[in-house]
């Protein structure tokens, strides 16, 4: 291997890294940010019985999810579509930790395209959150287009 490809992937791996750190800052600052009409976050607890893709999963409402769609999308993350590279690696990682595990649905209420947005937290501490795992593995990326526009599916 020449100096230039061990420049090369080094910096190619520093600028992943980079972004890494530069997504998960961004996602705690959010988690933080005023919203226009402020709403009391709620919690759902759930079960996860079906994983579609690196950001959207299908759930099982154990509590707190009455009238609540069973569509969940996780908030201010965005995991790679179909056709998108990367997708089966994001979709796997998903699947690892969340199938067949209960879940705590942080929420607003809010949702778009009949998918509930949610901080997921795997663990009733809520410590552990699905999202900044995802992004800290590179399996997905910031996503602040949901923060300001009502109908931003999959943007």
């Amino acid at each position: 291997m020449s100096d230039n490809q061990i420049k090369a992937g080094h910096n190619a791996n520093l600028h992943r890294l980079l972004q890494v750190v530069a997504s998960l800052l961004l996602l705690a600052s959010f988690t933080f940010w005023p919203a226009a009409q402020p709403q009391p976050l709620k919690l759902a607890i759930s079960i996860v019985t079906k994983v579609i893709d690196g950001d959207t999963f299908e759930v099982s409402h154990v509590s707190g999810g009455e009238g609540l769609p069973s569509s969940i999308r996780a908030y201010l993350v965005n995991a790679p579509k179909t056709g998108e590279c990367f997708r089966a690696e994001a979709t796997k990682g998903a699947l690892e930790l969340l199938l067949g595990r209960t879940v705590w649905l942080k929420h607003q209420g809010r949702v778009i395209s009949n998918q509930l947005l949610a901080f997921v937290y795997l663990d009733s501490d809520q410590q552990a959150l699905f999202q900044a795992i995802m992004l800290s593995q590179g399996l997905t990326k910031a996503n602040v287009c949901l923060l300001y526009t009502s109908d931003a599916a999959d943007e």
